[in-house]
C-alpha cells in the first residue's frame, strides 16, 4: 500500500535529504551546517554524504531518476486488472495531514512557516519599536 507515492526514486531521496537537512539545522550550530544545495551539489561531483546514517553515492544520486513505481500502479484500471482485485488510487494534495502519526506528506521543499511566527515577531518588532520611541511602528 502506497499513500501519495513519489513519481521516482529521486522524489523520495530528495524529501529525506530536505528532512535531514532541516533537521540538521536545528541541532547543530550554523558554522557545522550545510544547505541541501551544498549537498546535492557534492553528490553531483561525485562526492559520497551521509544522510540519516546512510551513505549516498553519486550514483544513487544521479539513477534515481530512473527508478520509477511500475505502470500498474498510476491508475486504477490497470492496477485493478494486474491484481485482480478492486484497487483505489487516491493522490493527497500536499497540504493533506500524515495519515500516520508521525509521518510526512508529499515530497515537496521545505515548507514555509512564516504564518506560525509572524504574530510573534510582528510583536517583538512592535515592542521594540516602542522602546526606541519609533512611533512609526503599530504595536498591539
Amino acid at each position: 500500500m502506497l499513500w501519495s507515492p513519489p513519481a521516482n526514486a529521486h522524489q523520495a531521496l530528495r524529501s529525506t535529504l530536505m528532512r535531514w537537512v532541516g533537521l540538521e539545522h536545528l541541532y547543530k550550530s550554523s558554522e557545522d551546517v550545510k544547505s541541501a544545495a551544498e549537498y546535492v551539489r557534492e553528490l553531483e561531483q561525485g562526492s559520497l554524504i551521509e544522510v540519516e546514517g546512510y551513505r549516498w553515492s553519486s550514483a544513487l544520486w544521479r539513477d534515481s531518476s530512473d527508478v520509477t513505481l511500475p505502470s500498474s500502479m498510476l491508475d486504477e484500471t490497470t492496477a485493478a486488472l494486474a491484481y485482480d482485485r478492486p484497487v483505489r488510487v487516491v493522490k493527497l494534495d500536499r497540504r493533506a495531514a500524515p495519515l500516520i502519526k508521525g509521518g510526512f506528506v508529499g515530497y515537496d521543499e521545505a515548507k514555509d512557516f512564516s504564518w506560525l511566527f509572524a504574530p510573534n515577531s510582528d510583536w517583538i518588532t512592535a515592542s521594540l519599536a516602542a522602546q526606541r520611541g519609533d512611533s512609526h511602528v503599530a504595536s498591539d
